[in-house]
């Protein structure tokens, strides 16, 4: 068969809501991604994305206002015109983010990229300094082992490369049953641990769940966070295996 007719489009819409304390997070995406065959077991793809996400501070659940004066009298929030002026006007700021990428992949490995801030379009701005872009990449790679006829161990790595060049790691390893159910455990390097579940019903239905263990310094704000993911593959014609990391 020709490679350009084993060629792959994939189009993609996600949509996601956090909430972390005060602070409420709401968004969406396009992608698409073009997957083009190397050789028989090995694909190279590109993709490109557009997010939408807002976020939004309580302002009305804080406030930080102190008289340099007087530091052990706080300021009464009723006379500071500033923040009334953000509690009035909302502390609302949405951005467009649109991110590039490629992926090599085969049943047993992969490796990619992704360039984050090709585009940031501030769309809705305010004075709380939300619009600040902290990470400029994503490197990411893995391997899967297999351990019987039905079972595979796949360990991976997601580091992300921030502004400061620095980069924040995520040590992954999950264990697949027949590539239907799966177990993992993330060890972030900010000191927190993941715990996640997950299973893919057919070739068009899978669904995660995954838990956050926060690090000391981050659990005076959370004791964890709660992650529940849908995956529906639509159109999927050709009825192509997922591959799932």
């Amino acid at each position: 068969i020709p490679k350009i007719k084993r060629v792959i489009h994939g189009l993609g819409v996600n949509v996601l809501q956090e909430q972390f304390g005060l602070i409420k997070k709401l968004g969406g995406g396009v992608n698409y991604s073009f997957h083009y065959p190397l050789t028989r077991q090995l694909r190279l793809a590109f993709g490109v994305g557009a997010i939408v996400d807002n976020i939004k501070i309580d302002l009305g659940g804080i406030y930080f206002g102190i008289d340099p004066q007087n530091p052990q009298q706080p300021i009464d929030p009723n006379s500071d015109p500033i923040y009334q002026r953000l509690v009035n006007t909302g502390s609302a700021h949405t951005n467009l983010n649109i991110r590039v990428g490629f992926l090599v992949y085969a049943p047993r490995y992969y490796f990619g990229f992704s360039y984050l801030p090709v585009a940031n379009i501030v769309l809705q701005d305010n004075e709380t300094g939300l619009s600040h872009s902290y990470y400029r990449g994503v490197i990411q790679g893995g391997y899967s082992f297999p351990v019987s006829a039905t079972m595979d161990v796949k360990p991976s790595i997601i580091a992300l490369w921030q502004d400061d060049n620095k980069f924040v790691i995520d040590y992954n390893v999950k264990l697949f049953i027949e590539e239907k159910m799966w177990f993992g455990l993330t060890y972030r390097d900010v000191k927190s641990m993941v715990g996640i579940v997950g299973f893919n019903l057919n070739e068009k239905l899978g669904a995660s769940y995954s838990y956050e263990l926060a690090g000391s310094g981050m659990r005076q704000f959370s004791d964890g966070s709660h992650e529940l993911v849908l995956s529906i593959r639509m159109n999927n014609f050709k009825r192509q295996k997922q591959q799932t990391w």
